[in-house]
C-alpha cells in the first residue's frame, strides 16, 4: 500500500522576470531556506528560475528582484510570492520592497512563509 501523505503536490507555473533586464539585475529564485551569515541575494538558498514554464511544489516561496528606473537612478524592488495549486503565483508584496535598503526585511518575510509551509506539511502528515 502506498503512503500518499508524504507526496507533495506540484503544479506547472509560468515565470516571467519583469523589470529592466538590460541592467542585468533582475532575477527570480525559489527560497528553501535563509542563511543569515551571507549578504544580499546569497542569503536566499534555492534554485534560480528562468522565464518560461516550470513544475514547482505548491506552497513554494518565490523571490523576484526587479530593477526599474533610469541608469543613474535605478531602484531594485523585491516581490515575494507563493505557488498556488491552480498554477498561479500569489504575490504577497504587490508594491515591492526596496531591495537595497531592506533585504533583511525580505529575508524575515520569506522565513515566515517557509515556516508556515513546514507547519502545513506537518499537519497534513499527521492528518493522513
Amino acid at each position: 500500500m502506498e503512503d500518499n501523505s508524504l507526496k507533495t503536490m506540484k503544479t506547472k507555473i509560468t515565470i516571467e522576470v519583469k523589470g529592466d533586464k538590460r541592467k542585468g539585475k533582475c532575477w527570480s529564485k525559489t527560497v528553501d531556506s535563509i542563511d543569515y551569515t551571507k549578504k544580499g541575494g546569497y542569503m536566499f538558498i534555492g534554485d534560480f528560475l528562468h522565464d518560461g514554464e516550470i513544475l514547482l511544489e505548491v506552497g513554494t516561496v518565490i523571490l523576484q528582484i526587479e530593477t526599474h528606473g533610469s541608469w543613474k537612478y535605478s531602484k531594485q524592488l523585491a516581490f515575494i510570492g507563493i505557488v498556488d495549486d491552480d498554477g498561479t503565483i500569489d504575490w504577497i508584496e504587490n508594491e515591492g520592497i526596496d531591495w537595497r535598503k531592506k533585504s533583511l526585511t525580505v529575508a524575515e518575510k520569506c522565513s515566515e512563509f517557509i515556516v508556515n509551509k513546514a507547519a502545513v506539511k506537518a499537519i497534513d502528515i499527521k492528518l493522513n
